[in-house]
C-alpha cells in the first residue's frame, strides 16, 4: 500500500453568508481546490489577501467543514482526533493570556495533552530554548514583542512534536529581525524532516524556504508546482518606465516581442533581467532619456502575476 499525502484536499467548495437576515448574500470562498502535499515537503501557498489561503488552511485542520469536496490528513478525515494529533497549527494572531509566562502557556497547553509532568517540563525547556526564549521564558507575554509572540506560537504547535506543521502567515507584520528569526526556525524544521504548509502573500520567502507552491487567487487554486520549476520556466524581469518613446523605439519593441503601455504620457515596458542590456541597446535612446526602474519580479512573482491575469482575463 502507497503512503498517504501529508494532506490531500479533493474539490472543496466552501461558501459563506453575509448581509443581514432579510438580504443575505453568499460569498464563494473555495471553488472546487484540489491538492496534495508529500510528507517531509515544505508548501507554501501563495495569493493576495481574500484569495481564501486561511479558508482552505481551516479546512485541512477541520476547524472549517467543507460545503462540498473533503480533505485527509495523513489519509485521515480533517478534524477527527486521530488527524489532530499529527500536525500542528499556528494561526496567524495567536494570542495567550497576558499575565502568564511562556513557560507557564506551554505548561497549560502541555497539561491539556496529558503528557506527564516530567516530560512535559523537558519538552517545554527544550522548545523555549529552541525558539530562543530561554532567558525570557518567565516573563509575563504582555512584556513580549510580536515576533516573540509569534515563537511563543510555534514552540505551542511543536510541543507534541507533530509530523506535520500548519502556519498562518506566520512570519505577517514582523519586522526584518523577526522575519529572519522564524525563517531560521521553519529551516530548522525542515531539517528535521518535518511537512510544513504555510501560507502568505510574501513571495520571496516562499522561495527561499519551500519546496512547491500552490498559487491560489478568487478561491480558486490556479497554479501548483515545484518552486524550482518555476523559476526555470519564468524570467526575473524589471519594469521600465519611459518619458517617451518615439515611432522607432515602439517598433524595435514590438519586432522585440515586447509590449509597451501607456498611462499619464509615461511608457512602461516589462523586460526579463537577462535581455535588459540587449534591449536598451537596440533602442538607440538619445542621451538624457535613460528609463527608470519602477519595479522587479522574482520568477515567482512573474508566474503569480501571469496566473492572476490570465484568470481575471478568462
Amino acid at each position: 500500500m502507497s503512503q498517504p499525502y501529508a494532506i490531500e484536499v479533493i474539490e472543496v467548495q466552501k461558501r459563506y453568508q453575509s448581509g443581514d437576515f432579510w438580504r443575505p448574500i453568499k460569498a464563494q470562498a473555495l471553488r472546487g481546490v484540489s491538492m496534495q502535499v508529500r510528507p517531509g515537503e515544505v508548501y507554501g501557498l501563495v495569493g493576495v489577501n481574500g484569495a481564501g489561503k486561511t479558508t482552505l488552511m481551516k479546512v485541512m485542520t477541520g476547524l472549517l467543514r467543507p460545503d462540498q469536496g473533503q480533505a485527509l490528513v495523513f489519509g485521515l478525515p480533517a478534524g477527527s482526533m486521530a488527524a489532530r494529533a499529527r500536525f500542528g497549527y499556528l494561526p496567524e494572531l495567536p494570542s495567550f493570556p497576558k499575565y502568564l509566562s511562556a513557560r507557564e502557556v506551554l505548561d497549560f497547553y502541555g497539561r491539556l495533552q496529558g503528557m506527564e509532568p516530567r516530560a512535559r517540563q523537558a519538552r517545554v525547556a527544550e522548545l523555549l530554548k529552541w525558539v530562543g526564549l530561554a532567558e525570557a521564558l518567565d516573563k509575563p507575554i504582555r512584556e513580549y514583542s510580536k515576533g516573540m509572540q509569534q515563537r511563543v506560537g510555534l514552540a505551542q504547535a511543536l510541543l507534541h512534536d507533530p509530523e506535520l506543521v500548519f502556519l498562518d502567515e506566520p512570519i505577517s507584520g514582523l519586522d526584518p529581525l523577526g522575519i529572519k528569526q522564524m525563517r531560521d526556525l521553519f529551516l530548522s524544521l525542515k531539517a528535521q524532516g518535518k511537512t510544513i504548509f504555510f501560507n502568505t502573500h510574501i513571495l520571496s520567502e516562499v522561495e527561499r524556504l519551500c519546496d512547491r507552491v500552490g498559487l491560489m487567487h478568487r478561491g480558486r487554486m490556479l497554479l501548483q508546482a515545484p518552486v524550482a520549476d518555476l523559476a526555470s520556466r519564468h524570467a526575473s524581469t524589471v519594469t521600465l518606465a519611459f518619458r517617451s518613446l518615439g515611432p522607432a523605439q515602439r517598433r524595435s519593441l514590438k519586432a522585440m516581442r515586447l509590449v509597451a503601455s501607456q498611462e499619464n504620457q509615461v511608457w512602461t515596458v516589462a523586460v526579463a533581467n537577462a535581455q535588459l542590456a540587449p534591449v536598451l541597446a537596440k533602442l538607440k535612446l538619445p542621451r538624457g532619456a535613460a528609463p527608470t526602474v519602477i519595479s522587479a519580479n522574482s520568477p515567482l512573482e512573474t508566474a503569480f502575476i501571469k496566473a492572476v491575469r490570465a484568470e481575471e482575463q478568462g
